[in-house]
């Protein structure tokens, strides 16, 4: 069965009340495409998203967060979809699962 894990570490189980600042500075967009683009993490080499050219994601990111004053706070959600390893699932399907959770989750998360 897969499973979709979304990060963005507003406060930290580990931590108490303390929160995790993880995704709120000011490096966090670089920081997560970075990692997301580590060839380890993308075996099957296929990398795309809604809206922006993965070269510039960090820049287009960086600049609609400008545009709609969202420069403070929760920089972003890293969402993770996983499967267990005998699923029997084609990279295409996998790609066209991710495209629309990004989508349902695009458009009714309030990232305030």
């Amino acid at each position: 069965m897969a499973i979709l894990k979304i990060n963005c570490s507003v406060k930290s189980p580990f931590k108490g009340n303390v929160p995790d600042k993880k995704y709120h500075d000011d490096t966090a967009i670089e920081d997560v495409i970075s990692y997301c683009l580590q060839t380890c993490k993308i075996p099957s080499h296929c990398i795309g998203g809604i809206g922006i050219n993965v070269d510039y994601a960090a820049a287009q990111m960086t600049f609609l967060a400008k545009v709609y004053g969202k420069e403070k706070g929760v920089r972003l959600r890293h969402m993770i979809l996983l499967f267990e390893p005998g699923e029997r699932i084609s990279v295409r399907n996998a790609g066209q699962l991710a495209f629309l959770i990004a989508q349902y989750y695009g458009t009714c998360i309030d990232f305030g």
